[in-house]
């Protein structure tokens, strides 16, 4: 496995090296010592900055106290089969390993409202409609999305835009009233100087943007990863070649949505639709 993973999946194995470490109440100095391996080279090793083979992973989590199961898990990260696609099917800590560093934003959504932007209701609803959950892991995954809308209001947040179809705001999901809140909620976060949200109304006629929600993140330190999610699972993209699709496709949606202020009328419409009794 000698410096065969893509730059996804070495940062998310190196994260793992990292928390396991602090986790075990290590300093990179006295990890150092008792492996022999640099100080250098373990911070780059957990920073997913360089690659590594499975002896040196092994023993990395062997000195900090894990067990063989523990190292297999952490193995089993990077053997993946193909470079550039990295499939997870609780894809969540990954994804907010590179939201947490990602400087730039672009997304598409075409059925439902993305989450960094959802109230708690609708994203109850959500849950409510989606997954057989009982109301204490619903309430864990509504605060686990509200941590994660810190982005948007984080000192020197990253830049967000969001492609919106007219079909994901006139799906309705529970009341009116929590609609017509939602529709409200992206009114106010479109005034935020680091979010720009673009409406694609159905006129626009884009039927290849029902392929799916996906975002686009951009980096400082290394190269964009286009984030593409499922109900079954998550899909991480480094491919050269699908992000540069992907950079055309969303610069045709750029072509077609509304401007800002438009967009901002037209999320007023459509919550003034829901302004009504049931």
């Amino acid at each position: 496995m000698a410096d065969r993973f893509s730059d996804a999946r070495r940062r998310e194995v190196g994260d793992q090296l990292r928390k396991r470490r602090v986790a075990a109440d290590l300093t990179l100095a006295q990890l150092s010592d008792r492996t022999g391996f640099s100080i250098t080279k373990i911070s780059r090793m957990e920073s997913g900055l360089a690659g590594y083979s499975e002896v040196g992973i092994t023993v990395h989590l062997a000195h900090c106290g894990q067990s063989s199961d523990d190292i297999a898990e952490v193995l089993h990260l990077g053997r993946e089969t193909e470079e550039g696609y990295l499939v997870r099917r609780t894809p969540l800590s990954t994804l907010v390993l590179h939201e947490n560093t990602a400087r730039s934003f672009a997304t598409a959504a075409p059925f439902v409202v993305p989450g960094l932007l959802q109230t708690e209701d609708y994203t109850r609803a959500i849950m409510h409609a989606m997954d057989d959950l009982d109301e204490s892991e619903v309430a864990i995954r509504v605060q686990v999305r509200r941590d994660r809308q810190n982005l948007l209001y984080r000192w020197n947040a990253p830049k967000f835009t969001f492609y919106l179809c007219e079909g994901a705001l006139r799906f309705k999901l529970g009341s009116n009233r929590m609609m017509n809140e939602q529709l409200l909620h992206l009114g106010f976060v479109a005034e935020r100087p680091n979010v720009s949200i673009r409406v694609l109304p159905s006129s626009a006629g884009l039927g290849n943007l029902c392929g799916g929600h996906m975002t686009l993140m951009g980096f400082a330190a290394h190269g964009s990863v286009l984030f593409a999610e499922t109900r079954v699972a998550g899909l991480f993209v480094e491919n050269r070649e699908d992000i540069a699709s992907t950079r055309t496709f969303l610069g045709q949606l750029a072509d077609e949505a509304l401007d800002e202020r438009q967009s901002r009328e037209f999320l007023a419409r459509v919550a003034n639709d829901y302004d009504r009794p049931e």
